[in-house]
């Protein structure tokens, strides 16, 4: 498990990973994208 978390951290750090947490964050500020996931947060809470 150790070896698989120390080649997500080195992705992180690589310039794909940095773009690809650039553009999560930027979807995560659209409000269209929150309202998607806030909708399948609540199916995933009301099935429980």
């Amino acid at each position: 498990m150790a070896k698989l978390m120390d080649r997500v951290k080195q992705w992180m750090q690589s310039p794909q990973g940095r773009e690809r947490t650039e553009d999560a964050k930027r979807m995560a500020r659209d409000p269209q994208t929150r309202t998607k996931a806030k909708r399948l947060f609540d199916r995933f809470r009301s099935h429980r």
